[in-house]
Parts: C-alpha cells; sequence; structure tokens
C-alpha cells in the first residue's frame, strides 16, 4: 500500500481545488472541524465539515476528499502527521466493507456497486479530460480484491483497446469502452497514485456487472483491511478485541 501524501486535484471548469484525504473516523473527522475552526472558519456543517471564512471555503467529506476554492494545503498540511498517526476506529467486517462498496444478485448476475471519493460521481469526466485520477489506494485496493474474485467480461473505461470496445473521445483524450475480463481489469486499475502502461477506470456510476462473484472469507478480507494503512481510518473488529474505555 502506498503512504498517504497530499496531492491537490484541479479538473477542467471547475475553479475548486480538490485534496484526497484517509478515508476518516470519527476523531479524524474532530481534528479537521478543530483545525479550520482555529484558523477562524465559521462550521456551516458538522456532518461533512464545511466552513467559511469571508470569501473562502473549505469542505471535507468523512469518506476522504476535501475540496475548497484556494489550494486546500496549508489548512490540511500542518495536522496531517495528527490525522495519520491516530487510532484507528473498530468496526465490524460487514461495516466496514460497508464504507467500500455493496453488492448484491439480480438475476444469475452480481452487482457491486463502490462508494467512492471522487471516481464514481460528477468529477469523473473533469478527471480523464485532465487524464487524472482519483481513486485512492485504499479504494484501488479493495476494487482489484473484489475484480479478482470475479468471474466474467465486464465494462471498464480504457486506454488502450480491447477485443470488443467502442472509441470515446472525453476533451482531447481518446479512451475506450472496453469489455475486459473482472481479473484483467484488477492487474491494470489505476489509481491516483501510479499510472501504468496499460489503465482501467471503474465506470461513472461505479457499478459492475459480472457473471459471477466468489464471496471470500473472513480471514481474506480482514487480511485486505488490514493492509490498508494509513489511507484508512478504520479496523476490522474482533470478538475477542473489545473496544477499549
Amino acid at each position: 500500500m502506498q503512504p498517504f501524501k497530499l496531492q491537490v486535484l484541479r479538473l477542467t471548469d471547475d475553479p475548486r481545488h480538490f485534496a484526497l484525504l484517509p478515508k476518516m473516523n470519527d476523531q479524524q473527522v474532530r481534528m479537521v472541524a478543530d483545525r479550520i475552526s482555529s484558523l477562524g472558519f465559521r462550521i456551516l456543517s458538522d456532518e461533512t465539515i464545511e466552513g467559511r471564512k469571508g470569501g473562502e471555503t473549505f469542505h471535507a467529506d468523512p469518506a476522504g476528499v476535501c475540496w475548497a476554492n484556494e489550494d486546500p494545503t496549508d489548512i490540511i498540511a500542518p495536522i496531517v502527521p495528527q490525522i495519520l498517526s491516530s487510532k484507528k476506529q473498530r468496526l465490524s467486517l460487514v461495516q466496514l466493507r460497508g464504507k467500500y462498496f455493496a453488492q448484491r444478485t439480480s438475476g444469475r448476475r452480481s452487482i457491486v456497486r463502490f462508494s467512492l471519493r471522487m471516481e464514481s460521481s460528477r468529477w469523473w469526466k473533469g478527471l480523464r479530460a485532465m487524464d487524472q485520477c482519483a481513486l485512492a489506494p485504499d479504494e484501488q485496493a479493495v476494487a482489484s480484491f473484489l475484480l479478482s474474485q470475479c468471474k466474467g467480461r465486464c465494462g471498464f473505461l480504457t486506454d488502450f483497446p480491447s477485443s470488443s470496445f467502442e472509441v470515446k473521445r472525453i476533451g482531447r483524450k481518446q479512451f475506450y469502452i472496453s469489455q475486459i475480463e473482472a481479473s484483467e481489469a484488477a492487474l491494470c486499475l489505476r489509481s491516483s497514485s501510479a499510472k501504468g502502461a496499460r489503465n482501467a477506470y471503474l465506470p461513472k456510476d461505479g457499478v459492475l456487472r459480472v457473471r459471477s462473484f466468489n464471496q471470500p472469507g473472513e480471514k481474506e478480507w480482514t487480511e485486505l483491511f488490514s493492509g490498508l494503512g494509513d489511507w484508512c481510518g478504520f479496523s476490522v473488529e474482533r470478538a475477542d478485541q473489545p473496544d477499549a474505555p
């Protein structure tokens, strides 16, 4: 897992500055709220940490993304060490999986809907036009793991043609709407931290429909979430590991 690194993103036709953050637990959310309050921001919303100071606005989502009408680095960077060193909040395996995806069966297919910071939102097209990716390393790890458990072809946007594709231009960039094996997509799914020679992107709606899905066991899930490092403020709660008072 790539260590956390603060990276500011700019999108076409959007004046805001974006930055990916760890998927934050309650303590980390309070740290961000305290930080912007100490800088003189008036907090307008606690649920998503929305603050305003004069003509400057700042918004942070606990899911792990913030944006502002000016570069948010000076706001966030000083408390990054504090955020990363905070204790992880323990959740049940079901709760932690739910922060990343939901899975259900429809007919003969499995449908996986990912919960993503920016890659399944109105920003998806702007990211492609700028040849950027906002799939955070923890999201990529979870998505690649899920794809490795799937069988059959499903639809992705790729920067390489497959045996079955349709050309799609976004801005000045050429992509392909491709039907590729889930196992292949798991190996070339691009993240915010690295671009490979061949790159696949999750669909704009964050939904994949696959022929079959092999549900991993509790041990495999626990190992996956234990390896998400600084990018996730949560860990899997074990029955023999109660929270400290």
